[in-house]
């Protein structure tokens, strides 16, 4: 009796090692399948489009390997494994769930192709810079001792001064407009490099004070091009304040205006400003000081400008000039106010009137 047993524990482990050698090829044939399976798989999705019969051709392939593991299993007595099992096919002989991930690769692209072609519109639209328009000579022979504006064939505004300054200087680089160079005791202060690092330390200050005077200056262009006699004070003072708004983009105490638009007239002195319902109305006699600010960043930039019509008050208008320019000249560092004024004053009383 021991020997028999002795001679079925034997037969028994035969068995098992017979199994477990079996087992072992068929899972290196399922990874063998397995591996061939995605290979393919990644040659279909690459060739999509290009070569569809070969495609069917590779997945009728796959789907045939992909049986073999599964057959040997059966006959083996052991059970297929779950992801080797054959995949139902619809009638275009695709699997099902290939199908839909094809699809969902296909929009990927799709999506990625169209955002690519806008992202090249963009960089075209960018890439064409800031728009310029031929601004003609404007004609102010109507205002007396009031310069034409220069004709600018190169001009950031639009004939209809509707874009605003930030807009067309987007680094802003705003013009530096009329420099007057330090004259006698202060021309030190063009070469000295103390005095110029100082003045590259204000430059946050400077940029605030060129914008708000590019600002200015344009819409001094654009009122002198509107106002004439028989318009309402009111009218005249609302479209400039508009028109302030709309260059400097007003937002609250960061940009706007600088003040309320003074626009007095004959004696009025200065400081005038009609309120709503004054039916005051400019007459060719009239002789009105326009003045108006703009303020970027807290920083205030004035500039007035005489409007008359009739010719008779040319000498006025011009004494006033010389002794604007003249204050301007006398002006400095460690300049007395009393200095500038005296000189003011004598270069107006050289007029006669």
């Amino acid at each position: 009796m021991p020997a028999m047993l002795d001679r079925e524990d034997a037969d028994d482990v035969e068995a098992v090692e017979a199994a477990k050698v079996n087992g072992n090829e068929n899972g290196n044939e399922e990874q063998a399948g397995t591996k061939k399976k995605a290979k393919k798989k990644k040659k279909n999705k690459s060739k999509q489009g290009e070569d569809g019969d070969e495609g069917d051709e590779e997945v009728d392939a796959e789907t045939k390997e992909g049986e073999k593991p599964e057959a040997k299993e059966e006959e083996n007595g052991g059970s297929p494994d779950k992801s080797t099992k054959k995949k139902k096919k619809p009638a275009d002989g695709y699997p099902q769930a290939d199908v839909q991930n094809d699809e969902e690769d296909a929009e990927e692209e799709e999506g990625e192709a169209a955002g690519t072609a806008t992202k090249k519109k963009k960089k075209k639209k960018k890439a064409g810079g800031q728009k310029n328009f031929n601004m003609p000579e404007q004609d102010n022979s109507h205002l007396r001792r009031v310069k034409n504006w220069a004709a600018q064939p190169q001009w950031r505004q639009s004939p209809a001064f509707d874009i605003p300054v930030s807009d067309q200087f987007p680094d802003n680089q705003f013009p530096l407009g009329e420099c007057v160079e330090y004259v006698g005791k202060n021309a030190f202060r063009t070469t000295s490099a103390e005095k110029r690092e100082l003045e590259r330390l204000a430059s946050y200050d400077y940029e605030k004070i060129r914008k708000a005077g590019e600002v200015h200056r344009q819409v001094r262009r654009y009122v002198q091009s509107y106002v004439k006699p028989g318009m309402k004070m009111t009218e005249i003072c609302q479209r400039l304040e508009r028109k302030t708004h709309e260059l400097v983009v007003a937002n609250g105490l960061e940009a706007g205006w600088g003040f309320p638009t003074g626009c007095s007239l004959n004696w009025v002195a200065a400081h005038y400003t009609p309120n709503y319902g004054d039916e005051t109305v400019l007459q060719f006699d009239d002789v009105c000081k326009l003045d108006f600010g703009v303020q970027v960043g807290g920083r205030i930039v004035d500039c007035a400008f005489t409007i008359a019509f009739n010719e008779r008050y040319d000498s006025i208008i011009e004494s006033t000039q010389a002794g604007t320019n003249t204050g301007v000249k006398e002006a400095g560092i460690d300049a007395r106010f009393s200095e500038i004024g005296a000189a003011i004053q004598e270069t107006i009383e050289s007029y006669e009137i």
